[in-house]
């Protein structure tokens, strides 16, 4: 990232509340990519855990990012409000777990603006960086397991049977794929996230990789994620180049 990226740091000590918020960050990354852990039914008390003790980590850092709301950061709280927990006062539970696991999205967003806003864009970077090998292992399991089962992203549940049994194996179900939204989109606009020494591997690398992660999204038959990720693609042609790392 060079120049940019020095520029951006802040070099000001780091309190103890932010250090463990970046690694829980972390933590909460490898829970939405790794469909291993889906497979145990303590995955929803395990990632409302650690989105809790996130939001706590931040306010104690410095409370006046929520204090001090703008209009996008009270959207997302009242997105999370509203297809969460109005669902499941209604006893709908079953919507309100699926935007519970989908709460990855906005939850990312208020993360990766806390960091930056913080001068610490390193940190995110860091964090996506050490997160491509993964993500290519999941999403070549994936795309292998579409030539048998072509709607498998979409027949994944974590409560029983072979969904379980995918899970176990790799397979990414449709959390994984929204996450793949995300971090396929970060990717387009910013190429200097995947940097080898040879620039021709880098080119072919993040070219791959790019390729692996939007066959992933199409094949998944997501409407939803193929339009978002299309938008992406869409907007990224047009030359629009949005900081969406700070």
């Amino acid at each position: 990232m060079g120049d940019m990226t020095k520029f951006l740091i802040n070099n000001k000590k780091e309190s103890i509340f932010f250090r463990l918020s970046v690694l829980v960050l972390f933590l909460l990354a490898i829970l939405s990519i790794i469909p291993t852990f889906r497979a145990f039914s303590f995955f929803n008390y395990l990632w409302a855990t650690s989105l809790i003790c996130y939001v706590a980590l931040i306010f104690f850092d410095d409370s006046s990012y929520f204090l001090h709301s703008d209009t996008y950061k009270f959207s997302i709280f009242f997105f999370i409000f509203y297809t969460i927990f109005i669902p499941i006062l209604f006893g709908n539970n079953e919507i309100g777990n699926r935007f519970f696991e989908l709460s990855q999205l906005p939850i990312y967003f208020i993360a990766f603006d806390y960091n930056n806003r913080k001068g610490r864009i390193d940190k995110n970077i860091k964090i996506i960086k050490s997160l491509i090998p993964v993500i290519v292992i999941i999403s070549l399991i994936t795309v292998l397991e579409y030539r048998d089962d072509p709607s498998i992203s979409r027949a994944l549940k974590s409560s029983k049977g072979i969904g379980t049994d995918k899970l176990l194996k790799g397979v990414g179900g449709y959390d994984f794929i929204y996450f793949l939204v995300f971090f396929c989109s970060i990717l387009i606009f910013n190429k200097r996230l995947i940097k080898f020494k040879n620039k021709a591997i880098t080119s072919v690398f993040y070219f791959f990789t790019l390729l692996l992660f939007t066959t992933n999204i199409f094949l998944s038959n997501f409407s939803t994620a193929f339009l978002l990720i299309s938008l992406a693609i869409f907007l990224r042609f047009l030359g629009k180049k949005y900081p969406l790392l700070g």
